[in-house]
């Protein structure tokens, strides 16, 4: 059974307003640790570490996400289901692992093995003079199938090893989870910036505002402008406010602004090497060099 529909507000009203939090009441922090430590020990595959990689305090973007929406999702009398729709809309839940998995490769042929029984390894598996390996002439869906039990065979620890971080996925990896959403929440959503825009305005009337007056890396302004919010940030260390700077125009721009910025760069580095040249200074390689 489904938790009533909310009502839907444009203004805030005093219910709307003093509403009790989802977080207030319930927060997966283990699901949401081993989260947080894939994604840092992701190192140069994080999103915002090439803006500046030695910032050691970055938050990780899945947690400031998960605090972002734990913030605004209200917290009814139906605490499962509200635990359930949090993790769907966070691709936490077993159907977004599911869409996160990576395929399996050679190496893990003999764990399916200690998982699965004979008869479902099988299907997918045969021995060769190498050894057990994945059939080459295998039906793909037979293999997705035999790969999928074996999955979740795996406790959440070893999942998480073969799954992508949820901020590689595409938005359309959330398609099927809006009905599910709207129905529990009473709301409209088919994106998540258009269902925290629905909850900041049930909540205070307007998109929701997130302040960050001591950004650093700028995890928590790039995070929560991404799922939808207005940001405020600013820090006393202006290298701090370069790469939150970076994170909001650079990662977080549209492909436009990219190709506009890699211009600029390309032309200052062509001025500096005439301006090299000019001087007589040796130096190897040319601009275009350079700029790749």
């Amino acid at each position: 059974m489904s938790a009533p529909a909310l009502t839907d507000v444009s203004s805030p009203t005093e219910s709307a307003t003093v509403a009790t939090s989802f977080i207030e009441v319930q927060f997966p922090v283990s699901k949401l640790s081993k989260e947080s430590y894939k994604e840092r020990k992701a190192n140069a595959g994080q999103t915002l570490t090439g803006l500046g990689s030695y910032w050691k305090g970055r938050k990780p973007l899945v947690l400031v996400r998960a605090v972002v929406l734990g913030l605004l999702l209200p917290a009814t009398d139906y605490p499962d289901r509200d635990r359930d729709i949090f993790l769907k809309l966070m691709l936490m839940d077993e159907s977004g692992r599911l869409k996160r998995r990576k395929r399996f490769g050679g190496k893990l042929v003999p764990r399916v093995m200690e998982l699965l029984a004979e008869e479902s390894w099988s299907r997918a598996i045969e021995q060769t003079d190498r050894g057990f390996v994945w059939k080459r002439a295998v039906d793909p869906n037979v293999r997705e199938e035999v790969e999928t039990e074996a999955f979740l065979c795996m406790g959440l620890d070893e999942q998480l090893r073969h799954c992508l971080r949820p901020e590689e996925l595409q938005a359309t990896a959330m398609a099927n989870v809006w009905d599910d959403v709207n129905v529990h929440l009473g709301t409209h959503a088919r994106s998540l910036p258009g269902l925290v825009g629905e909850l900041g305005a049930r909540r205070f009337g307007r998109k929701p505002r997130i302040g960050d007056p001591f950004c650093g890396g700028g995890s928590i302004p790039f995070d929560a402008a991404r799922i939808g919010c207005d940001v405020y940030a600013s820090d006393l260390n202006p290298i701090a406010c370069l790469l939150t700077w970076g994170a909001l125009n650079i990662v977080g721009g549209s492909d436009e602004t990219r190709r506009k910025i890699a211009d600029a760069q390309q032309a200052v580095v062509r001025e500096l090497d005439a301006e090299i040249t000019r001087l007589g200074i040796e130096h190897d390689g040319s601009a275009d060099d350079c700029a790749s």
